[in-house]
Formats: structure tokens, C-alpha cells, sequence
């Protein structure tokens, strides 16, 4: 678990990075096991732009299960204190 405490979500972008691969995925849960995003690579894709969120999205703690390239890139709507 990377935090355990609740947080509000403004937007989620993935980038899959050179190294992507066609059927990479990325699968991100709270801490109760709900996925709130996920996302599979589709090489000659038009790319990912990501979700946004309005009004933005609770996450009650947060999981990333899955990610085979990249990086994910989490967006709050407010700063937290956010806790492991």
C-alpha cells in the first residue's frame, strides 16, 4: 500500500514511456480493493490523455497492483498529508 489515508483525486495521466509495449496495463485500487483507474496500452493508438475528474474523485488510500511500463502521474485537488 503506498497510503492509507483519504484523498482527493483532480486527474490521473499514465505514460507508458518508449519502452511501452502493446497489453502493458497500469491498475490503480484503494486500500479496500476498489480500482479507480485502469488502463491498457494499444500500440498505434492515438496515446493517452488520461481522466479528469470534476467534481474530484475520493480515494480511501491508495494501491498501484498493476504497471508494467512508465510512470503514473496522480494529481490531488487539494494538499494533503498524505500517510503510508
Amino acid at each position: 500500500m503506498i497510503v492509507s489515508t483519504p484523498f482527493l483525486v483532480q486527474a490521473i495521466n499514465w505514460d507508458p514511456g518508449t519502452s511501452g509495449a502493446n497489453g502493458d496495463v497500469v491498475t490503480v485500487k484503494d486500500k479496500h480493493g476498489v480500482v479507480k483507474y485502469s488502463d491498457s496500452l494499444i500500440t498505434g493508438g492515438l496515446g493517452h490523455t488520461g481522466l479528469s475528474f470534476d467534481p474530484p474523485l475520493l480515494f480511501d488510500g491508495l494501491i498501484v497492483s498493476a504497471i508494467s511500463h512508465g510512470v503514473l502521474y496522480i494529481y490531488l485537488a487539494q494538499s494533503n498529508n498524505l500517510q503510508a
